[in-house]
């Protein structure tokens, strides 16, 4: 028995479908080609199919359609540099290899789906020879039809039904539009949206009848495992971009000349297609950061004990309702003397800095312009790289956490969300209004005393939680909500956390945690750009969701700042 493991038989099915699927296009181009002589582009073409079925089945051992394919692919060569023309018995004999390759396919996929060895086919060195021989024939010999024999692959139609892709371990799947997708990822949304305002509607819930409860029960069992199956439809493996980094650590290792490999784990892990494609940027400035400042070159790593060839981890895992992805090297670490020595430069910390926690200090690398390379290289040195990261993963509703040991290494966690079509958020009251705060940006809730609460100047109030001083901002004023709690001990206090700055938002109660479809914000709305979207509550009423990234930029006090105001009211 092979016994081939998941992935093995997932790279099957997607090159079964993807040879199935460029045969039919050569099968369209060779009718075309038997009314008019095909143009370059179609020889091309046709060239490209055979040479892909080529290499993916080598690497596969199917070596029935390797072969096949190979000698195919030299004939078309042949063809596509003006040697030989797609016509009579070089026409014959490539439409003859097409419908042996859908054969072998057939084969193919019968031996993965029974965990068998693939078999090899009597017919297939036959055909490779005619193809050969029409090949370096003389061109005059080659108007000639080709000729039938016994060993003239079946119709397609007479294969039998296990060649047709009928079984359970080779998923068949089907290539759809993406626009189609998120229509019907919308439209599942509203449906969800409208099935919670009326199971929640009071007409509804006064029905006393239990059977009509179970009905209710069934359709929001049904409606929630549509919105889950509909969201998978978006969700892509991150493999994509991790091969990628895989590539750009080749190269980079290449062009600095430091010996580094890159270590890959979870490339499997799921996340929303449009996510994916947005965290390549943030790793690609990640890991060029590492392998420029981080990595050692091999003598000065033999030196301190370390193996000559440095290492990056790049890793992904779901980890509650988000996904996190961590890069991980085994460099030099972050220089804490250093990184105080570039910010006691810049004016970005007082006197006091010595204190700072590491976690604290580390932080100011990504405030834009930061750097601590002693001169600007090819790679990095300008200081936007980790701005750039800090930037982009919060505008994905993500966090960026680091934590670095001098002469160990340094590691970069990256929390995101699974998709951008719906986020988990801590619904809220102000007056009669409903916010919803993103989970992931929440610290803690809490009930504050009259002591915790400090004014500072006129209008600046700061909340003392723990020892720890920050800005409080009281939504009642922020959104100008009329009827909201004025009295701090009668009130909620959320404190959330964005880019290493806290603020605490003073809510009149914290509701309920739920997840919500996001919908777009449509103009003339006050305090816009501290919104990030809206949502329909199961009542039906609409609850605006909090851009938590722009509050801290705005409101909140930078960590060095927290400390010394920390000291300053002790």
């Amino acid at each position: 028995m092979a016994l081939r493991d998941a992935d093995t038989i997932e790279l099957f099915a997607g090159f079964l479908q993807e040879s199935n699927e460029g045969l039919d296009q050569v099968d369209q181009i060779l009718l075309e080609a038997e009314q008019r002589p095909a143009t370059p582009e179609q020889i091309n073409h046709l060239f490209r199919v055979f040479h892909t079925i080529k290499g993916v089945s080598a690497f596969l051992g199917a070596d029935d359609v390797k072969g096949l394919a190979h000698v195919t692919e030299t004939l078309l060569g042949r063809i596509r540099d003006g040697v030989r023309e797609l016509s009579g018995r070089e026409l014959a004999v490539v439409f003859e290899a097409t419908a042996q390759l859908r054969r072998l396919l057939g084969v193919l996929h019968t031996a993965v789906e029974n965990d068998q060895e693939i078999p090899l086919d009597a017919a297939t060195a036959s055909i490779c020879e005619r193809i050969e021989k029409v090949t370096t024939s003389p061109v005059e010999e080659a108007p000639a039809p080709a000729p039938a024999d016994d060993e003239s692959p079946k119709d397609e139609a007479s294969e039998p039904a296990a060649a047709k892709g009928q079984g359970g371990r080779i998923r068949e799947t089907v290539k759809v539009d993406l626009e189609r997708i998120d229509s019907v990822v919308e439209m599942i949304g509203e449906l969800i949206i409208v099935e919670s305002m009326i199971t929640n509607a009071d007409e509804v819930r006064s029905v006393a009848s239990l059977r009509f409860r179970n009905y209710l029960g069934q359709l929001s069992k049904i409606s929630r495992d549509l919105q889950s199956i509909a969201m998978r439809m978006r969700m892509v493996p991150v493999r994509g971009v991790f091969q990628k980094m895989a590539r750009l650590v080749r190269d980079l290792s290449l062009k600095t000349g430091k010996s580094v490999r890159l270590v890959q784990v979870g490339e499997a892990t799921e996340m929303d297609r449009s996510m994916v494609e947005r965290i390549e940027d943030p790793l690609v400035h990640m890991i060029r950061n590492a392998i420029d400042h981080a990595i050692e070159t091999s003598d000065v790593r033999r030196a301190a004990g370390k193996p000559e060839q440095g290492t990056i981890m790049l890793s992904a895992r779901h980890e509650g309702g988000s996904v996190v992805i961590e890069l991980t090297d085994d460099g030099r670490g972050l220089s804490r003397d250093g990184i105080l020595k570039k910010a006691r430069e810049r004016g970005l910390v007082g006197e006091n800095a010595e204190q700072l926690p590491d976690s604290d200090v580390h932080a100011l690398i990504f405030l834009p312009g930061f750097s601590t390379a002693a001169s600007v290289s090819e790679l990095s040195g300008r200081g936007v790289g980790m701005d750039v990261v800090k930037r982009n993963v919060e505008s994905l509703r993500g966090r960026v956490l680091l934590s670095s040991v001098l002469g160990s290494g340094t590691t970069f966690k990256l929390v995101l969300p699974l998709t951008l079509a719906i986020i988990d958020g801590m619904l809220v009251s102000v007056g009669d209004e409903r916010y919803i705060i993103p989970s992931l940006a929440i610290v803690e809730s809490l009930l504050p005393s009259e002591s915790m609460v400090r004014v500072l100047g006129r209008d600046r109030e700061l909340v003392n939680v723990r020892g720890e001083i920050f800005p409080l901002q009281r939504l009642k004023s922020l959104f100008e909500v009329p009827g909201g709690q004025d009295d701090p001990e009668q009130a909620r206090i959320v404190v959330v956390e964005s880019g290493g700055r806290k603020i605490g938002l003073m809510v009149d109660d914290v509701l309920t945690q739920q997840q919500v479809v996001i919908k777009p914000l449509s103009g003339g709305i006050g305090n816009a750009e501290l919104l990030s979207g809206a949502a329909i509550l199961s009542d039906g009423r609409v609850g605006l969701i909090l851009n938590v990234d722009r509050m801290s930029e705005l409101f909140g006090a930078s960590t060095g700042a927290r400390r010394e105001t920390s000291e300053n009211a002790a």
